[in-house]
């Protein structure tokens, strides 16, 4: 298995890959959202942001140990991928087909990463979910956020 993240080129294959997903209509309802370890930091921060958003919404105590450990995920791995879904409304496609594009391209993303030799994680639940996440990544659509490790040396 690679030791690093994944290189321009790797990267361009590990999106065609994607995009390559059976897609009704060619509507493309997805957005792919690349975290490099530079900006590591500030993903670390939008992590813990939205776990203290999430308490704040839910009215569950803020853990200062669980916000450390949301901020810790954003330096387990070289790179991270996010990817945004959003049901398009207009065009002559139900909705559930649309979203239903984006589990297809994130599995041939993974697909993609695990052939040249990436290590990989699906991840999703509360800590992807959210106005909070959705914000920190610039994402400007509504929607359900996926967050994807292609990493080398990441857990």
């Amino acid at each position: 298995m690679a030791e690093s993240g994944p290189n321009p080129a790797e990267l361009h294959q590990i999106f065609e890959a994607a995009v390559q997903a059976s897609d009704h209509r060619l509507c493309r309802p997805w957005s792919f959202i690349l975290i490099p370890p530079e900006l590591a930091a500030a993903f670390a921060d939008v992590l813990a942001s939205a776990y203290m958003r999430r308490c704040q919404e839910t009215g569950v105590p803020v853990s200062l140990q669980r916000c450390a450990r949301e901020s810790a995920k954003a330096f387990r791995a070289p790179v991270f991928l996010v990817v945004a879904c959003r049901p398009l409304l207009d065009v002559p496609v139900p909705a559930h087909e649309t979203v239903a594009a984006v589990p297809a391209a994130t599995q041939n993303l993974l697909l993609a990463a695990t052939a040249l030799g990436f290590r990989s994680k699906w991840v999703t639940g509360p800590s992807c979910d959210g106005s909070g996440s959705q914000a920190g990544t610039g994402s400007r659509r509504e929607g359900q956020h996926r967050r994807l490790r292609p990493p080398g040396n990441g857990a």
